[in-house]
């Protein structure tokens, strides 16, 4: 599991800190995994309660490491932008 696992979590955290420390363009670009990941997890609470599937949330377990990626990529985009 290891980084990987770590980046479940890690995506909630960067996605909180990055929303209420960011101003302005930064905040935004911040909140664009938001839309997307949101849908997926509307997509696993249908499918695991409504639907009953036990294995439903792996989409979001797939997911969350992209979204986390993006964030943390936009966190090294913001810093080099301000060091210049």
């Amino acid at each position: 599991m290891g980084f990987g696992g770590l980046m479940v979590p890690g995506y909630f955290i960067l996605q909180a800190a990055f929303l209420f420390r960011w101003k302005d363009g930064w905040r935004k670009a911040a909140a664009a995994p938001l839309f997307p990941m949101g849908l997926i997890v509307v997509y696993v609470f249908y499918a695991s309660v409504i639907h009953g599937s036990n294995i439903a949330p792996i989409v979001f377990v797939f997911a969350a490491p992209v979204a986390f990626l993006y964030l943390a990529v936009l966190g090294f985009w913001r810093r080099s932008a301000q060091r210049s």
